[in-house]
């Protein structure tokens, strides 16, 4: 395991580790080689244009088989920048979510619905 990863070893998930974990493999290594030679006139970060760079995944799905279109390349500040900025639209929509089922349930606190008038639900008769 890099260096890097046994300062934080402790603080990842077992998740965050296999993905640590995976960005250390013989095949990731590889994939960055070959992703490198493919992409060597636009190597450099899609913001900023910094030419050193890492390799973000924008899907997850295919990882470990991942397509060479299946990262960009970002340089270390905006890839984190990037990272904080979904982790917050995460958390946003969470918050949404949260706040939405207290709205509801505050509504039918205030405003409970009339009990069901079960001969209104029965087929007309005739």
């Amino acid at each position: 395991m890099a260096r890097y990863l046994d300062r934080r070893v402790k603080t990842l998930t077992p998740r965050q580790l296999d993905y640590a974990m995976y960005l250390e493999s013989d095949h990731w290594k590889n994939f960055r080689r070959r992703w490198a030679l493919f992409y060597k006139d636009t190597a450099y970060c899609r913001v900023c244009k910094n030419p050193k760079y890492q390799l973000h995944h924008v899907t997850y799905d295919r990882l470990g088989r991942e397509h060479l279109a299946d990262v960009i390349p970002l340089c270390r500040k905006c890839h984190k920048s990037l990272h904080g900025k979904l982790k917050w639209k995460r958390q946003a929509e969470s918050d949404r979510r949260a706040a939405k089922k207290r709205i509801l349930k505050r509504v039918q606190t205030l405003h409970p619905a009339p009990p069901l008038d079960r001969r209104n639900l029965l087929p007309p008769q005739g």
